[in-house]
């Protein structure tokens, strides 16, 4: 399930075909990001397993925070977000 962190990454031009891979992108210039953006896919894959507590969801949100904030920091130009939907 993609989350709004997830398009962000997709408009930035990241390779969004394989977790790992964009795991390990993210790692190279946002290392702390990086490990919010694992964490919060581990909820986010517990949740769409039906897994998932409200507490775990709120923690998910908690983690999308510093990867949304840095992803939209960037200078670099993110791709009209109409081609993506």
């Amino acid at each position: 399930m993609p989350t709004g962190c997830w398009y962000m990454m997709q408009a930035r031009g990241y390779p969004m075909a394989v977790f790992d891979r964009r795991y390990e992108d993210l790692t190279v210039d946002h290392a702390e990001v990086a490990r919010h953006y694992r964490e919060g896919n581990l909820l986010v894959r517990r949740q769409a397993r039906g897994e998932a507590t409200t507490e775990d969801l709120r923690q998910a949100l908690k983690h999308t925070k510093p990867c949304s904030r840095t992803l939209s920091a960037m200078r670099a130009p993110m791709r009209n977000y109409a081609s993506i939907w």
